[in-house]
Parts: C-alpha cells; structure tokens; sequence
C-alpha cells in the first residue's frame, strides 16, 4: 500500500521508518528551542556509501581492528587494479582505473563498510570532550524541566557511550560536523 500511496511524512507507516525516530528529533528540536541553543545533525545515506568509499581507507581500518597483515594484502589484492568500461549502445569505450568503491559482488563489502563506519563513529563521538555532546539528566526520579536541570545537585553530567552501534551525529556548532 505504500508504495505511491503514502507521503514522506508518513514516517510510523513506512518500511524503515518508525515513530520513535521522528518523536526522537522532534524532542530534541524542542529542547533546541526551550534552551535557545543551535542543533546541527547530520544524516548518513548507507545506500550510497559503497560508492565513495576511498580504496585506502578499509586497508588502515582493517588494521586498526587488528586483522591480520596477510588477510589485508589478500582482500587488497582483490580490488587492486579494478578497471570499468562504458558501453553506449553497444559500443565500448576504453578501460579506465576505478579508485573508489568496492568490488561489484564482494561478499566482504558490507563488513568493510561496516567497519568503516564503525570507525567513523568512534572518531565522532568518542575523540574529543571538547567537541562531544555532554547529556544532562536527573537521578531522583522527577520529571525534568529546564529549571531543575540547573540545580547542580540533582543533575548528572556525562558524555554518551561509545558503542558500535548505528548513530546519528548531533551537535551544536556547525564547525563540530
């Protein structure tokens, strides 16, 4: 039924798409607005990752997650010297070198990329205090207004936890993006 039935808003009745997500932003655009603070966030397409991934960037990753020298050089091998042709209406041009972008058909790609974000991820959230989101919550089991958040005796501070999980980046300087 959705398929051109349905609009974009349509979030909580869409394939991929829940209303925790959407209640999620929306708390936190109100909390931009009750605390007069900028929010800057940013929205990572996956679809389109396998496409620009630069080649030398899964071989470094790779070895920080400790996969071992041969097995690198076996799957760098694999992708080194992929070339593309483009046929127009059944004429072929010349080969040339593809520099991004994993193998067509790599049965490993979606765990490079994986890795790959994994690791951007970790560098986002988990590199730097001055540039991480601190969360401030209370520990005595009231409801929190912009108030209470103030009294430093009920409020805990801390950065998130890092975690390999799948994450949106919010901040509030646009130079922290």
């Amino acid at each position: 039924m959705e398929d051109g039935h349905l609009p974009e808003s349509q979030c909580g009745f869409r394939e991929g798409r829940g209303t925790v997500d959407i209640f999620s932003a929306r708390q936190l655009q109100e909390k931009r607005l009750e605390q007069n603070r900028d929010l800057y966030t940013t929205f990572v397409d996956l679809t389109k990752a396998l496409d620009t991934v630069r080649r030398e960037g899964p071989w470094q990753i790779m070895e920080k997650f400790g996969c071992p020298g041969k097995f690198i050089s076996m799957v760098r091998h694999f992708h080194d010297g992929m070339v593309a042709r483009v046929l127009d209406d059944g004429d072929s041009f010349n080969a040339f070198p593809v520099t991004n972008r994993f193998k067509q058909g790599c049965v490993l790609a979606s765990t490079l990329l994986s890795m790959m974000f994994s690791a951007m991820l970790s560098d986002a959230f988990c590199s730097d205090e001055e540039t991480s989101i601190k969360s401030r919550y209370k520990t005595d089991g009231r409801l929190s207004n912009l108030h209470r958040l103030q009294a430093k005796t009920k409020v805990e501070e801390d950065w998130p936890r890092c975690s390999r999980e799948e994450r949106r980046q919010t901040v509030h300087k646009a130079e922290d993006i």
